[in-house]
């Protein structure tokens, strides 16, 4: 069994989530077929499609469950796993076509809004560390406390002047610990 502690190279690199996977999915990839032929794109696809029907019979059981009808049954971790593998097989057959799978979900999603008329949109995951991704964070931020102060009844400097006294009440406040607010009744 390996150690699944990233390495310390691993952790200085900043990247997305997204990015990760691509990369470390390529060397597993090349750790497993050593100096095998490369399987190709068919073969990709196929495991894909693959992954995408154990993912759909994780769902028939599922569902079975859900209605009390007779059958084998799956716990929502095989769901889980299941979407993990279909992800993992897709970043590889996307790697064939040098998609970015980031880039191109933002761009197809915000189109989809578009065209339906929606205003939810996507935008670039920030990396850590990154100055432009920082940057766009802050300005995010200040039009958070913006719309803050305004709705609070503030006048737009008063929303300036007092952005890092927001931040910082933001920051003391009690947290919402999943199951509802925090013991302290915030």
């Amino acid at each position: 069994m390996t150690d699944a502690t990233p390495l310390a190279s691993e952790q200085i690199t900043p990247e997305t989530f997204l990015a990760q996977l691509r990369r470390v999915n390529t060397d597993r990839y090349q750790a497993w077929i050593g100096d095998a032929d490369d399987a190709g794109i068919l073969f990709d696809a196929a495991e894909l499609g693959g992954e995408v029907g154990e993912l759909l019979n994780v769902v028939k059981k599922l569902e079975r469950e859900a209605r009390g009808w007779r059958g084998s049954r799956a716990a929502p971790e095989d769901f889980a796993d299941e979407c993990a593998d279909v992800l993992i097989c897709l970043d590889k057959l996307a790697r064939r076509m040098d998609v970015d799978l980031e880039a191109a979900t933002i761009r197809k999603f915000n189109a989809t809004s578009d065209k339906v008329g929606l205003p939810q949109r996507l935008s670039a995951t920030p990396v850590p560390g990154d100055q432009d991704a920082s940057q766009a964070q802050g300005e995010r931020l200040r039009e958070v406390i913006y719309r803050y102060q305004c709705d609070a009844g503030l006048a737009p400097d008063d929303a300036a002047a007092d952005a890092d006294g927001i931040v910082e009440a933001y920051l003391a406040a009690p947290r919402c610990d999943g199951a509802g607010w925090g013991a302290d009744g915030g």
